[in-house]
């Protein structure tokens, strides 16, 4: 219990200096679309408290790229994702936070340094369920972003790696139940891949 309730102070002091200062975070980032996974360079994710205690999680610049079969490789830079006023929950052993929401949001232009044009320009508001867990270093998410309306694209997108065993332990847990499509489909058990659901639920098997 002592050991719990000074990760639990070090956490606290952590966040406590993110009331003062911003936090960007420098994490390895995968992004699938439609089934096809691309492994990007680390995302910059930056993370501010405000003084009701919640935080505003920023995934900046984010980019859809994508390689077409001659070698191709097509960049279409996206924004910047932000979901505001996220509540933190400790989690069980205190060794982390976990965040979780599911809203429709307006995704923002990104830096002009990075790209003259950002697709957030003609975007309308888009609805996103996110995922994680963070700590003092390290900060893990998944995002769901629908834009079937307006690309015909389901994308998935991973930020860092795992603080727990929760996303071991759901992969685990999906090869014994069925597995569907999108569309609702039954899928064959050796299915174990890609974006599926999972008891109603999407699930990224990789």
């Amino acid at each position: 219990m002592k050991k719990i309730s000074t990760l639990f102070l070090c956490l606290t002091i952590a966040l406590s200096t993110l009331a003062q200062n911003s936090v960007t975070y420098s994490e390895p980032l995968t992004v699938t679309v439609n089934d096809n996974e691309n492994k990007q360079e680390n995302a910059a994710v930056n993370v501010s408290m405000n003084a009701d205690g919640t935080v505003d999680l920023t995934l900046k610049n984010f980019m859809l790229i994508s390689t077409e079969e001659s070698g191709e490789v097509n960049t279409m830079p996206v924004g910047n994702i932000s979901v505001k006023a996220l509540v933190l929950t400790p989690a069980e052993d205190g060794k982390y936070y976990t965040f979780e929401r599911n809203e429709t949001i307006v995704i923002q232009e990104g830096d002009p340094e990075v790209s003259p044009i950002w697709l957030a320009t003609n975007l309308p508001p888009i609805p996103i369920v996110m995922k994680g867990q963070m700590n003092t270093e390290h900060i893990f998410a998944t995002l769901d972003i629908n834009l079937m309306e307006q690309l015909g694209q389901m994308v998935y997108v991973v930020v860092g790696t795992p603080l727990s065993a929760a996303v071991a332990d759901l992969k685990q847990g999906a090869a014994q139940q069925v597995l569907r499509d999108l569309s609702g489909r039954r899928l064959p058990g050796n299915k174990l891949h890609g974006l599926v659901l999972v008891g109603g639920k999407k699930v990224m098997i990789k």
